[in-house]
Formats: C-alpha cells, structure tokens, sequence
C-alpha cells in the first residue's frame, strides 16, 4: 500500500489543485492520496474563505482520498512551523511521499537549498543575522544570504512562496528523519499571489479567486463543478474576512493595557509578538478606531511582513502563547490527526492507517482523550473552530457548527 500527502489549504479548491493530484497520480501508482488541511485559519493569517469541513469536502470530492486537519497552532505559524507541523504528521501517518507544488520540479535544486537551510553552515548565520540587524525581515534576509553566500541560487527561486514552503517541506523531513519520498508538481496558470481572473485558462491562484468573489465576479469556471457544489453556500455570501473582528482586536489590545498597566508584564507572552512589535501596538490609540487591517497597516514595516502581523494579532486574538510552540516543539510536533472527510471507497484505508499510525486518529471526537500537550492543541483547535463559527454567522449569516458538534464529511 503506496500513500502520497499533501499539504494543503485549499481555500478554494480549484482547478490548479485538481491538475496537482492528477498529475501525482500519474507519478504515483498509490492506493490513497491523504491531505493536511489547514482548519479555520490560514498561514498567511486570514480566516479560511469556508469552514474546514466544506473545504474538505470540496477536495475529497476530486480525488483526495482522506483529509486531516493541520492543528491551528501550526497553521497559523511561519512557513517553518507549517511545514514541520504537517511533515510530522504525515510521518506519524506512516505516509510514503509528499507532494507538492511550485514554480520549477529541480529536485536537486530545491534539495540543496533544504541542505542548507537545515545545516545552518556558520558563514550562512553570520549573513543571516547581519541582514536581519539591517532592518530585513527574516525570510528577506534568509532570501539575501542564501543567494550573497551561494549565487548559483537563482534569485526568483527563492521568491517564490510555492518554493519557499517546498524547501521547508524537504528541511522538515531532515529534522524529523522522516521516510517520505518528494514529488514536485510544476505549476500552471497564475502565481501564488497573483490576483487576476485566468479567464482563458482558467487556472487561478486561490488569491485571485478570492479577490474575484470579493469584487462579485463569477469563479464558477475557476472551481471544479464539485468543488464549487460543495463551497456554494460560502461563495453566495460575504466572505469571512479580518474586519469584521475589528471591535474584537481593540478589546483584545485594551485587554493587554490593562494587563501590563495593573500586572507590569503580560503573564503569558504572545507568540511572535516581541518587544517592538508590543509597543508599537500598545501605542494605538483607541481613539482612532482602527479597523483590523488598519492595524496591519499601521504596524507594518520592513522588519516585519504583512502575513508577519496578521498571523501575530490572531495569535494574541486566540492567545497562542510561547510556551505552547515550545512544548510542542519538544515532545515532537504530531499529537493526532482529526478526520474532516473521507472518500466512502477508501474507509478500508482510513481504518489501516489508525490501526498503523503512531499518533490517535480521530473519528469520533467523544472517543478522543487527550492529555498534555496534546489536550492544549485540541482545546485550541476547539475554540479556534468555535471563534469561526461565530463570526461566520454575525459576517454571513452562515450557521457553521461548533466542533464538537461537528462530524467527519464522508463523500459517495
């Protein structure tokens, strides 16, 4: 029994992510093909466009088989974190390759560079550091330093945010020593950030699609029919979108005023919420009413990336701490797998998989006791998927249910 994961977001599915497992099927001669989605939240610190199991849905009605849920706490992380968060899992799923996407399938290419990234050589951290100190974000310096200290590197590789997670993928498997073997998928139609309507070939990025239904525009041809079938209910409704929690985000910095004003510290430090970006958000003033991307606005700056502040303010808003990364870095990133949906064909492989699997597959939600780390990370994949619920229906009038009412989709 041959299994190929996939990381994904699918927010949407569409008809990019159709030809991707269509051509690792025609790589990979493998009974199942496993995704780990992202949930109610995404890496680049947005709620997702439709609820997980939707999206789920949507992705096991063309051919992925299984789809688990990538914990919120790696989801909302940085392409590091992401990537080891998923690999783990697919590890721990005893999966036997990974596929993916991006700009060029240079296999040697991208695995040189995952060498380096993992090895860290002295005379790269040097650079790494002296580009940082000069006011660079951290993946605009690593950008800087691979390609000062080892020009062979093509600049555009290493701008690409399809690459940049293809790479953290291959580092991933180092760190963990995993036993998954790479597939890369060259790309079609529009780049990963490219905001258009491919209205010829009808290969979208997720991001234009997106931006097309925020504008009202029609993107039934950018989905596939089922797809579009399964997500039609979000896609005739606003989206779910950062701004309609600006109230919640102003009573969340109060919250932290109040807590350093009486406390003198925060008792609980924020995830990637350091020093200066701190005092830069304790200095807005309430008075100015600053909508959610507003505050993005305001914090930005070349230290810090867009998708930088706007995972760090859903990390203060579901108050993802340090110490919750740090514990979950040591004890080995996989803790289960929730099931969001399944193929009825493949509920034979699902079973071989919990029966195989190093970590708790869930299936039954009543059935899951988990305890340590793994409790924190399920009760946060709880509230994060009950804070979406909420804001769905007051954004959409969408009713969206909590979690633990919530039941794996299995598609005929």
């Amino acid at each position: 029994m041959k299994t190929v994961g996939i990381i994904s977001e699918y927010n949407p599915f569409h008809n990019g992510h159709k030809y991707h497992i269509e051509e690792t099927k025609n790589k990979v001669n493998a009974s199942g093909i496993i995704s780990i989605m992202s949930g109610s939240f995404v890496q680049r610190g947005e709620f997702a466009m439709a609820d997980k199991y939707s999206r789920a849905a949507a992705c096991v009605s063309q051919n992925v088989d299984i789809c688990f849920e990538l914990p919120t706490l790696y989801a909302l992380g940085s392409a590091r974190e992401f990537a080891r968060g998923a690999v783990a899992m697919l590890a721990a799923l005893n999966v036997d390759y990974i596929s993916f996407g991006a700009e060029t399938d240079d296999i040697s290419l991208f695995n040189y560079v995952a060498d380096i990234i993992f090895d860290e050589p002295t005379e790269f951290k040097d650079k790494l550091k002296e580009f940082i100190k000069s006011g660079c974000s951290y993946p605009k310096a690593r950008a800087l330093a691979l390609s000062s200290i080892f020009p062979s590197i093509p600049a555009d590789f290493l701008s690409s945010p399809n690459n940049i997670l293809g790479i953290e993928y291959l580092a991933a498997i180092r760190y963990f020593k995993a036993d998954l073997k790479p597939i890369i998928i060259k790309r079609l139609g529009a780049g990963y950030n490219d905001t258009r309507l491919e209205q010829n070939s009808h290969m979208s990025s997720a991001t234009g699609i997106r931006k097309g239904l925020s504008m009202g525009d029609d993107i039934s041809t950018e989905l596939p029919p089922s797809s579009y079938s399964q997500l039609e209910e979000y896609i005739k409704h606003p989206l779910v979108n950062i701004d309609g929690i600006s109230d919640i985000l102003a009573y969340r910095i109060l919250s932290l005023k109040k807590e350093l004003s009486e406390k003198g510290s925060i008792s609980s430090p924020i995830l990637d919420l350091d020093t200066e970006l701190l005092n830069k958000l304790l200095g807005i003033s309430l008075k100015k009413k600053l909508s959610f991307s507003e505050t993005v606005s305001y914090l930005l700056s070349k230290n810090y990336t867009e998708t930088r502040i706007k995972r760090t303010l859903f990390h203060l808003l579901l108050d993802i701490n340090e110490e919750l990364l740090m514990k979950a870095r040591k004890e080995g990133y996989a803790y289960y797998a929730n099931l969001l949906a399944v193929s009825k064909e493949k509920t034979k492989l699902l079973k071989a998989l919990s029966q195989s699997a190093a970590i708790p597959v869930i299936t039954k939600k009543a059935d899951f006791k988990p305890c340590g780390i793994a409790n924190d990370l399920w009760n946060l994949d709880i509230y994060a998927t009950d804070f979406y619920s909420l804001i769905a229906h007051k954004i959409s009038g969408l009713e969206v249910k909590p979690e633990l009412s919530s039941t794996p989709v299995i598609i005929l």
